[in-house]
């Protein structure tokens, strides 16, 4: 193997890795059905290379069984992100406000770390 190597080249066996960047950010909803910034940011990064992982989600709504915010907010992402792990939260009551928190990943030529 080593003579075949220096024959060949350091090249042989060797895997090109790829770097993988991550990104987290955060977009704000009006409401569990409003997904226009979402929207806007997978639109803008669309070009870049950059894929959307997954989605956390904090909604309006109480945060018990009966609230539907976040079954309604999550239908909202699926349009938008298909792909991505999706995962909402509900109860926006006191500090909190509605918002998405994207996770997303982008692979570049280049050193992997």
């Amino acid at each position: 193997w080593v003579a075949a190597r220096r024959r060949l080249g350091p090249e042989v066996g060797a895997r090109r890795r790829r770097a993988t960047s991550w990104v987290a950010d955060r977009v704000t909803m009006a409401d569990p059905g409003d997904g226009s910034a979402l929207a806007r940011w997978v639109e803008a990064k669309r070009g870049l290379g950059v894929e959307v992982v997954g989605i956390l989600g904090k909604t309006e709504g109480n945060g018990c069984v009966n609230d539907f915010s976040r079954g309604y907010a999550t239908a909202t992402v699926k349009r938008i992100a298909p792909a991505a792990c999706t995962v909402m939260s509900g109860g926006t009551e006191g500090v909190l406000t509605p918002h998405y928190t994207i996770l997303a990943s982008r692979e570049s030529d280049g050193p992997a770390s």
